[in-house]
């Protein structure tokens, strides 16, 4: 394999680890406790190859457990102890991204830079899209500062909000804030 070849491996498999990432259910804190609760009480009880610990987390902290778990199973946790093999190491390999990405949005662009912490400084690092109200988000390098850009339709839609920050951490809360805000009809 020649350089080329691999620097757009990486390239690849760095896009692949953000896309993973901004598929999580919930946040990453939340996460960590769902699976810190379920691998500690099965260091004590059998799995019973039913979800039964993962519900009764769901249950005490009275959240709606149904997109999480679809994507358990999507990520191989069909029991309590699949749920720590395979998904919460599908979890592990891919967290860190640090926004969370509310219900109805999908990214469509994502430079393989955000699966660090060292975020290239272009133009184009992050768009998600929302296709029930048709409307864009876009994360980005300009000049001094990132910013956040949400449009009606495309590029060229009316213009709905946005949002600046200095640093990839507050980058990340802006964004996070601006998607709830304009998921909403």
């Amino acid at each position: 394999m020649d350089m080329s070849s691999k620097q757009a491996k990486a390239k690849w498999q760095a896009q692949q680890r953000v896309l993973a990432r901004t598929a999580f259910p919930i946040a990453d804190d939340q996460l960590q406790q769902l699976f810190e609760y379920v691998d500690s009480h099965l260091e004590t009880e059998r799995c019973d190859h039913s979800l039964r610990l993962t519900l009764g987390w769901f249950a005490s902290t009275g959240q709606s457990s149904e997109r999480t778990v679809e994507w358990l199973r999507e990520h191989g946790g069909h029991c309590d102890c699949e749920v720590i093999a395979n998904a919460a190491a599908h979890w592990d390999e891919n967290r860190g991204l640090g926004v969370d990405i509310p219900e109805g949005w999908a990214v469509t662009y994502a430079e393989p830079s955000l699966a660090g912490d060292d975020w290239e400084l272009k133009e184009d690092l992050l768009q998600l899209r929302h296709t029930r109200l048709n409307r864009l988000a876009d994360l980005g390098w300009y000049v001094d500062q990132f910013r956040i850009h949400i449009l009606q339709g495309d590029f060229q839609g009316e213009f709905l909000g946005d949002g600046c920050a200095r640093d990839s951490a507050s980058a990340r809360a802006a964004l996070g804030a601006l998607l709830v805000r304009f998921g909403k009809p």
